[in-house]
């Protein structure tokens, strides 16, 4: 059923573009007017805030130990690999790195450590609105929204010992539905930057059970990233211009 769900997803992205289905007349006669789109294979590194979120179990249960030290959120990253088909369609895949959790407190001189880390490899489909259908002075702008499905995999692991786990680590991994919103600004045909929010929908998050963990087997953790990104399209022409 999940795996149906996603594909009806990314399935309904790939018709949406024809709606907007117009043909391009702008040209690159002057620095002022957005470029002539061109299709072509991009690639593209992203970074930002990226949080995988296993749910708040493990922070209400280390709160009640003394001296505890919970690190959550931080950096993350993504690189993407992309099929501009048209200017209003992409085909786009990549592989995050979300930042990891870690929680630990002092027992019995030493220091009791969970972690949690999670990454996705995702293939999404990506309907683009360039502003210039609206507006001349934001002609090299476009939105844009994506969706399609992730496959998730996340690992937590306890040392030095096994006081809220059944394993030293514990992995898995499975196909996950994927969101977002983003805007994007291309200097020229080939090289572009966005700004962009992406949410990666996990499933049974990990919950507190007096001084128990439950659902440590089987939870995919909640993925989100604001990220900032830069891309280089090769095409038959690459262009220039100033910025």
């Amino acid at each position: 059923m999940r795996i149906r769900n996603t594909l009806l997803i990314f399935s309904a992205l790939a018709f949406i573009p024809a709606a907007f289905a117009t043909t391009t007349t702008n040209t690159e006669t002057n620095n002022n007017v957005a470029p002539l789109f061109q299709p072509g294979i991009y690639v593209g590194l992203q970074g930002g805030f990226a949080k995988a979120d296993e749910g708040n179990g493990i922070h209400t249960l280390f709160n009640n130990y003394a001296n505890h030290n919970i690190r959550q959120n931080g950096f993350g990253g993504r690189i993407s690999l992309g099929w501009s088909i048209s200017q209003y369609f992409n085909l786009e895949t990549g592989w995050v790195y979300f930042a990891s959790n870690n929680y630990s407190y002092p027992n019995g001189g030493v220091t009791q450590k969970l972690r949690a880390t999670a990454g996705a490899v995702d293939l999404l489909g990506k309907i683009i609105l360039p502003i210039s259908k609206f507006s001349k002075t934001f002609d090299h702008v476009s939105l844009y929204v994506k969706g399609g499905g992730a496959w998730i995999y996340r690992r937590l692991s306890e040392r030095p010992n096994k006081l809220h786990l059944t394993q030293d680590s514990i992995t898995r991994s499975t196909l996950r539905p994927v969101l977002g919103v983003g805007i994007t600004y291309d200097f020229n045909t080939n090289v572009s930057m966005d700004l962009g929010y992406t949410r990666y929908f996990g499933k049974s998050l990990i919950e507190q059970s007096g001084s128990n963990l439950t659902n440590t087997s089987n939870y995919i953790p909640n993925g989100s990233t604001a990220f900032f990104g830069v891309y280089y399209k090769f095409t038959k022409n690459p262009t220039t211009m100033k910025l």
